[in-house]
């Protein structure tokens, strides 16, 4: 039987990446957090009954915590300019119609840039 023929069990949501805080956090507190970002996987687990459960991966771009004064905390994004780039590149290839793996189209891609790196540098480092 296919994955595509089995009955989905359970829709889940994995959380991913951090965010850096500019106070100190204190364990044993509870804190609501607000986050915003995308769903960059979907995973599917065979639970070997005929049924699936579909995982999918969120990564936040925005993260909010609220401690239990009421404080609003704006968490910074803690991934390098370069992870930046990376992420933002995976979405623009993400909607492109594309049989080309990310990968691929990334190894591609640099190799241009690479190539254009005098005249790149004149555009954006001047």
């Amino acid at each position: 039987m296919s994955d595509k023929e089995k009955e989905i069990n359970s829709h889940i949501l994995k959380l991913t990446g951090r965010a850096e805080s500019p106070v100190e956090l204190e364990i044993g507190h509870n804190y609501d957090v607000s986050c915003s970002g995308s769903i960059i996987s979907e995973t599917l687990h065979d639970l070997n009954d005929g049924r699936i459960d579909k995982v999918y991966t969120f990564k936040p771009a925005t993260i909010e915590v609220l401690t239990p004064k009421g404080q609003r905390i704006k968490l910074k994004d803690s991934r390098t300019r370069t992870q930046l780039l990376r992420g933002r590149m995976y979405g623009i290839w993400s909607k492109l119609q594309t049989d080309q793996s990310f990968e691929d189209w990334w190894d591609a891609g640099m190799v241009k840039i690479i190539q254009h790196a005098d005249e790149l540098a004149g555009m954006y480092f001047d």
